[in-house]
């Protein structure tokens, strides 16, 4: 069977001709402020190589904080994730020169008359590298997987309603607050609400 990942770059650039070619600066609203000026950024597919530098990122408390993920994932099944991923997954990965410092998941729905949506998931960006236009990188990727090559008329994703600095990055990229989920996740032994959003394209 010929599998979706076949027919796309492991490593390319939002807008860009060739696939090894870096993510420029992402101009955002003002709403979206950064520490410090954004770096270039280069975004490709995870990999089996990747799983060490991801279990950093994920096992910093700051991060797991504003995840719906548990802690302690063990690294073998985070390796097994990486090798074999599920049928239309696709699982990205920001690097600066060549060190993992976010990641993001497109996954497919299990739901034969939702193919033309995916969900976003566990948007995760190491702390010494946040407000430096990482997040906003990967951002930048998914929607042009999804718009070109996809050809994707819905993304999805769920974050905690706390969570201002990440609404606002998905707000940048035309995500709106569709609902919210009351008490919809247990977090440092609290209930907490999480927003439902989505970003919608006519094709």
């Amino acid at each position: 069977m010929i599998r979706d990942e076949q027919f796309y770059p492991n490593r390319y650039t939002v807008g860009a001709q060739h696939p090894e070619q870096q993510i420029a600066a992402v101009a955002l609203p003002a709403t979206v402020q950064r520490a410090a000026p954004a770096i270039p950024v280069t975004v490709r597919h995870a990999g089996p190589e990747d799983y060490m530098a991801l279990h950093r990122i994920f096992a910093d408390p700051q991060v797991m904080y504003w995840t719906s993920a548990m802690p302690f994932t063990p690294l073998a099944r985070l390796r097994r994730q990486l090798t074999d991923p599920s049928e239309g997954h696709y699982g990205l990965v920001a690097c600066i020169g060549e060190a993992v410092v976010g990641t993001l998941a497109c996954i497919v729905l299990p739901i034969p008359r939702a193919r033309h949506t995916r969900h976003l998931s566990l948007l995760v960006v190491a702390p010494a590298w946040q407000r430096r236009g990482v997040g906003a990188a990967l951002m930048q990727a998914v929607i042009d997987l999804a718009d070109n090559w996809l050809n994707l008329a819905r993304l999805e994703l769920m974050v905690f309603s706390d969570n201002g600095r990440a609404i606002n990055l998905y707000r940048a990229f035309e995500f709106v607050t569709e609902g919210t989920h009351r008490r919809y996740a247990f977090r440092a032994g609290q209930y907490a609400d999480m927003d439902t959003m989505a970003r919608i394209r006519e094709v």
